[in-house]
């Protein structure tokens, strides 16, 4: 210890310090696994073999990639960590038994002689994976040419200069013993060792490795409780399983891991199959589906869920749009479907013919356009195709000069969701400019369906009704905000708004290693609770990524959402704890989103019809994965709007990069005036002041967010 103080007044040491400091600042979170709620960690060991052909199969790829073993297998691992982390960018702890060599019988001491790095994985999603191996290798070369300065020493050097998060977390260890001289002793040690784990505070997954008798001997030692049920054996056999599969191809590496992560884990328990034979025939609806289709009903909300959408045009030729729009109806089944009778959807023989409505105003003066349009659009917003009828969407144009249009495109949910719709925008003005092509799908939306009827067969499936059905026995109803004595809904009204430091959020929820998501989210629910009556709450929150059951999954149009209810309650701590809590929750929900939850709601609001109706009027829709859905060009989307049935609130955001649009689509009539506008304004107050003041996240209280006076309003 004495010489190793006296080795930091050195000059080595002080550029090494040097070089950490340069390089480490902003760095970023360890890799963000789902996690439970669960405040026990009890460290339990997995242990896993590679045999000795298959480990000499993986020295001679490194000498070809001209890369350390150590280097391959930690590039290995950190691409299956990357495949489970919602942060692309993480941090690993890497410890390395390497002793100074000041005295020659210094192997022969007792002591904590282990030293610490801090390892970047970047984000790197465009090269090839021995590509990102050799980067690994060139990257951790570096380091170790600066290891006189340990990882400990540069945390406490950064975050004593505020240049790092005090509670920033780095639960993840890569220990490596490779290369690492084995004496007759330590062998024999090893031989004989019929159990062991270690444990480390604040390390919850520690990743160890050594060699033996040829072959590769691997453990971690997990804090299983930490994780998410069942996430940690997951990702194991996930690394095991790509180990292997390395090991035995012997040709060029594929540039991306295959099938490694959550949604690919849900994936593999349901197969997905193609029905040719069941092609023509009916198929089932979805339950939301069936719940889009009873609010169309006079016995229910009596109107349709649909998204409307307005789309600027410049030289628009109706003639083609036209054509377009056959091409689109050709390609889709849900465009041209209809319920029957038994309550499944059927598909004609032919492709019906729709004709385009268009509202010629050039010449009108701006006022006459302006109520033309308003009109317009409250029609369609209003439109209720009956179960049976066709079809379930809108297409109008409007000539606004001898330059510009409007193209009015509206679709029910009851055919397509969300994503579905941003598709459909797309694909309409694709074949706008390209008459004749089609999508080379090999796959229906029937396919789809049909292989989530088998699964319902399956113990998977019945482990998640499983779930619901606890989850949904004491659900909290939705917010009780103050409501008009005659809450009768005219129409949708949307407030908008643009965040401008939108970056500042998303990088703070990258340091708490959750989705931006679900910072907007964890702000809502502080609004909400500062509006309602104290009690707990629940908010329904749609969820647009789909099973990764065929690579042309995104490219079929119909029904895939995924549903999450976060039940909300007062708890002590901090706004970021909150963020995390809520994090792990919608995880858990997701993890079993291949069955949807309607169901056992539908059984569980029957137990409890007598003490009240169990309705969640008010949505939280999470953001939109980045599809490509952009328009080409001549097209540009100016406007959406929303409706659902038996939906009082919605909060949707659009992210811009750098800014966030903010937008609540509103039941007109529901709330008293101004209610919703002040607490729209106080959710804006909180996501600014949240960006821009750090410490705002360790708030706990946010009842000041709403004044007296509007609580009070009846």
């Amino acid at each position: 210890q004495l010489a190793a103080r006296q080795f930091e007044e050195s000059a080595r040491y002080r550029n090494d310090l040097h070089y950490w400091l340069a390089k480490l600042q902003g760095l970023p979170a360890g890799p963000a696994l789902p996690m439970s709620t669960s405040g026990l960690h009890r460290c339990e060991r997995l242990t896993g073999t590679l045999e000795a052909v298959q480990w000499q199969a993986l020295k001679q790829r490194a000498v070809a990639l001209n890369v350390s073993p150590t280097a391959l297998l930690l590039g290995i691992f950190a691409e299956v960590l990357r495949a489970w982390s919602e942060r692309k960018a993480f941090t690993l702890v890497l410890t390395f038994f390497n002793r100074m060599p000041v005295h020659p019988q210094i192997e022969q001491v007792l002591g904590p002689f282990i030293s610490t790095t801090l390892f970047v994985v970047e984000k790197n999603e465009t090269d090839s994976l021995e590509h990102r191996i050799r980067h690994t290798q060139k990257t951790l070369f570096a380091d170790l040419d600066h290891s006189a300065v340990s990882g400990i020493r540069v945390l406490r050097e950064l975050k004593r200069s505020n240049r790092l998060e005090s509670t920033l977390p780095l639960p993840v260890v890569f220990t490596s013993l490779l290369g690492k001289k084995m004496t007759r002793d330590s062998r024999s040690f090893l031989e004989n060792i019929s159990y062991a784990v270690t444990q480390t505070p604040q390390v919850y997954l520690d990743h160890q490795m050594y060699e033996l008798d040829g072959q590769l001997r691997f453990s971690w030692d997990v804090a299983r409780d930490y994780f998410a049920d069942g996430v940690i054996d997951a990702v194991f056999a996930d690394y095991c399983r790509v180990l292997g599969e390395l090991a035995g191809n012997t040709g060029q590496w594929p540039p991306e891991l295959s099938a490694c992560g959550p949604r690919n884990t849900e994936a593999c328990a349901i197969r997905f199959e193609t029905f040719p034979e069941r092609r023509g025939r009916a198929f089932p609806l979805t339950d939301l589906q069936q719940a889009y289709a009873f609010g169309k009903s006079p016995h229910s909300a009596n109107m349709s869920s649909r998204i409307y959408s307005a789309i600027d045009a410049v030289y628009l030729d109706t003639d083609r749009l036209q054509q377009a729009l056959q091409q689109l109806l050709a390609a889709h089944e849900m465009l041209v479907a209809v319920v029957g009778p038994d309550g499944t959807w059927k598909t004609p023989d032919g492709i019906p013919a729709y004709t385009i409505p268009v509202a010629d105003l050039r010449g009108e003066q701006p006022e006459r356009i302006a109520t033309t349009l308003a009109d317009i659009e409250r029609e369609m917003m209003a439109a209720n195709c009956a179960l049976g009828a066709w079809p379930h969407f809108e297409l109008r144009v409007s000539h606004l000069d001898a330059v510009h249009s409007i193209v009015h495109f509206s679709v029910e949910l009851l055919i397509a969701d969300a994503v579905s719709i941003g598709l459909l925008r797309k694909q309409l003005c694709h074949f706008y400019h390209h008459a004749g092509d089609k999508p080379d799908l090999s796959i229906s939306y029937t396919d789809y369906l049909w292989s989530l009827e088998n699964y319902r067969q399956s113990a998977g499936y019945q482990a998640s009704m499983d779930y619901w059905e606890r989850k949904f026995a004491d659900i909290p109803p939705g917010p009780k905000l103050p409501l008009r004595d005659k809450g009768i809904t005219h129409g949708t009204e949307r407030l908008e708004a643009v965040l401008d430091n939108w970056v500042a959020l998303k990088t703070m929820a990258a340091q708490l290693s959750v989705t931006p998501g679900m910072v907007l989210l964890t702000a809502y629910a502080e609004v909400l609770a500062a509006w309602s009556d104290g009690q707990p709450f629940s908010i329904v929150m749609p969820s647009w990524h789909r099973l990764p059951l065929h690579e042309d999954i995104d490219q079929l149009v119909g029904d895939f959402t995924a549903m999450v209810w976060l039940a909300v309650e007062h708890q002590a701590g901090s706004f970021a704890d909150k963020v995390q809590r809520n994090h792990r929750l919608v995880q858990q929900d997701l993890a079993h989103r291949a069955v949807s939850g309607l169901k056992a709601l539908r059984k569980q609001a029957l137990k409890r019809r007598n003490s009240g109706p169990l309705s969640f009027p008010v949505v939280f829709t999470d953001l939109e994965p980045d599809a490509g859905y952009e328009l080409p060009d001549g097209f540009r989307l100016r406007k959406t709007l929303s409706q659902t049935a038996q939906v009082d609130l919605d909060n949707i955001s659009s992210d811009y990069g750098e800014r966030l649009g903010l937008h609540w689509d509103v039941a007109q009539g529901r709330y008293p005036d101004g209610v919703v506008q002040d607490m729209f304004a106080a959710y804006r107050r909180l996501l600014a002041q949240l960006a821009c003041d750090p410490e705002s996240w360790q708030e706990t209280d946010f009842s000041f967010l709403s004044t007296k006076s509007t609580k009070d309003t009846k």
